[in-house]
């Protein structure tokens, strides 16, 4: 995901220099969708907008299994931005 990922003007304007987490909550379904993302860990509204973007856009995942049957799973993606010093 990393190759699609932008930094948001906003952000950078906003927040001070270093790293930050933004936390994607979303379920996986059994036939490998994703579904239901939120924020977790919000850390300013273009990089919370710019993550949804990024984990929805990420195609089909592996679903889990339980005895060998397919499952919903939730699941938590961490996506780190670091805002360097000019």
């Amino acid at each position: 995901y990393r190759k699609m990922m932008r930094s948001p003007e906003r952000m950078v304007q906003f927040l001070p220099v270093g790293r930050h987490v933004v936390k994607v909550l979303f379920t996986v379904t059994t036939d490998g969708k994703i579904c239901d993302l939120g924020i977790q860990n919000s850390i300013e509204y273009s990089a919370d907008m710019e993550a949804l973007r990024l984990v929805s856009n990420t195609g089909k995942w592996k679903p889990g299994s339980m005895g060998g049957v397919p499952i919903l799973y939730r699941l938590i993606q961490r996506i780190t931005y670091e805002i360097a010093q000019e």
